[in-house]
C-alpha cells in the first residue's frame, strides 16, 4: 500500500512537471510569434522611409526628404497600387488591420480584420546643427537636411498586457 502511495506521488509529480512545461513552452511560443511580427512591422515602417528616401534621389530630386514631414505619422496604403502615403497621426488610427487577401493595412484602410497590434513612425529630420561629425566634410550647400532620425514603435496587447518594440535608424542622405 505505502509503495502504491509514494509511486502515484511520484507519477504525479512528473505528469505536473510535463503539463506544466508544456504550457509554458505554449505561452512562450506566443509571445514570440507576436513579438516577430511586430518587429516586422516595425522593419517595414523604415523601409517605406528610406524607400522614399531612394525613390527621391533615384528621380533626382534636391531634398532627398521630399513629401516626408517631422513628426509622427501613419503610412496609408493604396489597395491595389504600390502607392503609399502618409497621414498625421493626430487624423488617422494606428491600428494595423488584417485584409481578406492575407495583406495589412494601416490607417483609413477598408480591411477589417482586427489585430492586436498598433504602430506609429515619428520623423525627425536633423541638420549640421545637430550631427557635427559627418558636416565636417560637407560643402556649405549641403549643411541642411543631412539625415532623418526614424523611430518606429509597434504596440499590442497579449493576455491584458501592454507589449511594445521600437526601431531606430538614422539614415543618411548618402548622395
Amino acid at each position: 500500500m505505502l509503495e502504491t502511495i509514494v509511486a502515484i506521488g511520484i507519477i504525479t509529480t512528473g505528469l505536473l512537471s510535463v503539463i506544466t512545461l508544456v504550457v509554458s513552452n505554449l505561452t512562450t511560443q506566443r509571445e514570440a510569434a507576436f513579438r516577430y511580427q511586430a518587429m516586422n512591422f516595425a522593419r517595414e515602417g523604415v523601409e517605406l522611409i528610406r524607400n522614399i528616401r531612394d525613390s527621391n534621389w533615384l528621380s533626382g530630386q534636391d531634398d532627398v526628404w521630399f513629401s516626408l514631414v517631422e513628426g509622427e505619422i501613419i503610412p496609408i496604403f493604396t489597395v491595389g497600387a504600390p502607392e503609399v502615403t502618409f497621414e498625421s497621426a493626430e487624423t488617422s488610427s494606428t491600428a494595423i488591420f488584417q485584409c481578406e487577401d492575407g495583406f495589412y493595412m494601416q490607417g483609413s484602410a477598408s480591411c477589417t480584420g482586427a489585430t492586436p497590434f498598433s504602430r506609429m513612425i515619428t520623423l525627425d529630420i536633423l541638420d549640421c546643427g545637430e550631427e557635427t561629425v559627418v558636416c565636417s566634410e560637407l560643402p556649405d550647400d549641403r549643411q541642411a537636411r543631412i539625415a532623418m532620425r526614424v523611430s518606429v514603435s509597434v504596440d499590442w496587447i497579449d493576455r491584458e498586457r501592454s507589449r511594445s518594440v521600437e526601431l531606430n535608424q538614422l539614415p543618411y542622405d548618402w548622395r
